[in-house]
């Protein structure tokens, strides 16, 4: 959103996608060298084995650590041929938007190292229960080498929830407001950034709900079941988007074949992440559902009431369900009573998400300032 006020410049790691911004794309491989595996100190394998004793079995224990040992080999090997990079760009500050993958590790370690300020951008509602997130009641003063310097919050709950246990809010990584003004530009834009094949599935139909999907170990759990069986009723002019969470995009051709096996319909479109932007989706949509996903948040901004069908989701949401903001359903004849009555859109008087510019402007001057 500040392309044009600052001298910015996008990367991002694997194969070249459509963006919205001009954007250097870096050949997946460069993640996927066999990386000199690191052998930690003794007296941090016995902190480890610790820590995780009461957990696994013995055999389990160092299958664990072994696994553990090779994600840090990858991240400290990542962050050296990231350093190069970073050496050739020079950059005053790097954002990201995972603190928590490999490839955004490697990166904020190399910052750190060249000590190159970095922002995470908040991407989920990253809510009380999300221990990547809060209850930190111990940090050091100038944070840790694989945090973020800051992170940049959609919203004063999210700063609110991210501190909490905190005793000390200026303490790295610090949390701050920007909002999100790519939703609000999203909104206003009328291009609906959507693939051919999902418009086309949009056309045969009066009304869109959109399902998305959770992160789950077990493909039966992807999808409440009451929902997959009012999938399957075939209700009149309705179609079916089924849009997976990015992390399960690998997995797609597994859970195709699960839904075509489970569902037996044609009323459905499965959409992976990278074909359609979220926000064209929700344009195009009439009703949201989902288990426990923050995208219920954003789903307001289009004028659509989430359904949450997931008692995990029923208390991260309490307050908003309440209030009629959220809708719940924990039965096929309650979820069908929510999509047929088409009732009015209930607004949120205190949204999660901020979307004034003068919010993002007051927090692009705080890095700034940095």
């Amino acid at each position: 959103m500040f392309a044009e006020e600052f001298n910015c410049a996008k990367i991002e790691v694997g194969e070249k996608q459509p963006r919205f911004i001009s954007t250097i794309f870096l050949p997946y491989w460069i993640a996927q060298f066999e990386t000199p595996k690191i052998k930690p100190r003794s007296s941090y394998i016995e902190i480890l084995s610790e820590i995780y004793n009461s957990s696994f079995e013995d055999e389990e224990l160092s299958i664990f650590l072994n696994y553990l040992y090779e994600r840090i080999s990858r991240v400290c090997y990542l962050s050296k041929i990231i350093s190069l990079l970073l050496r050739k760009i020079n950059p005053k500050k790097v954002f990201i938007v995972c603190y928590h993958d490999e490839i955004s590790s490697a990166v904020i370690l190399a910052c750190h190292k060249l000590r190159i300020p970095t922002i995470e951008i908040q991407h989920g509602q990253q809510g009380i229960y999300n221990s990547l997130y809060c209850r930190w009641r111990k940090i050091p003063e100038n944070g840790y080498s694989l945090l973020p310097s800051c992170i940049w919050m959609w919203g004063e709950d999210s700063k609110k929830n991210f501190l909490m246990n905190r005793k000390n809010e200026r303490v790295k990584p610090v949390p701050f407001v920007g909002g999100n003004l790519w939703l609000k530009k999203c909104i206003n834009s009328d291009i609906p950034n959507i693939s051919e094949e999902l418009y086309s599935f949009k056309k045969q139909f009066n009304t869109i709900v959109t399902v998305i999907t959770t992160p789950m170990n077990n493909l039966d759990e992807l999808i409440a079941s009451f929902v997959t069986e009012i999938i399957k009723s075939n209700l009149p002019n309705i179609g079916w988007v089924i849009r997976l969470h990015p992390n399960q995009t690998k997995d797609f051709e597994d859970i195709r074949q699960f839904l075509q096996e489970k569902l037996i319909c044609q009323n459905f479109f499965l959409e992976k992440p990278e074909h359609s932007s979220l926000y064209g989706l929700l344009k195009i949509s009439n009703y949201l559902i989902t288990k426990w996903s923050s995208v219920a948040y954003e789903a307001l901004s289009f004028y659509i009431n989430p359904i949450i069908t997931d008692q995990n989701g029923k208390v991260l949401f309490s307050e908003k369900i309440k209030t009629g903001v959220f809708n719940y359903a924990e039965n096929e004849q309650q979820l069908y009573d929510i999509i047929t009555e088409n009732k009015e859109f209930v607004a949120d008087d205190n949204p999660f998400i901020d979307t004034c510019p003068d919010k993002a402007h007051a927090a692009m001057n705080f890095i700034i300032s940095q």
